[in-house]
């Protein structure tokens, strides 16, 4: 599990996954634009749940590895 922030998170699955935030964004089916919202830094975008699961699965992770998913 992770303790940082899910853009952070987020950030390091890409880098270590070697992905664009275009392709994460195709495997989790949202338009590019939103996942670029969600990760940009001061936005106060947040991912649904919902949506935090459909990450993790696409990263190979269990939802509960977001901080911010434990929370709810």
């Amino acid at each position: 599990m992770s303790e940082q922030t899910f853009r952070d998170a987020v950030e390091e699955l890409l880098l270590e996954r070697g992905w664009s935030q275009r392709e994460l964004a195709a495997a989790v089916g949202v338009d590019p634009a939103h996942i670029s919202r969600l990760l940009k830094r001061g936005s106060r975008l947040r991912a649904t749940p919902q949506l935090m699961a459909r990450i993790a699965c696409a990263f190979g992770v269990e939802p509960e590895y977001f901080a911010e998913y434990r929370e709810w």
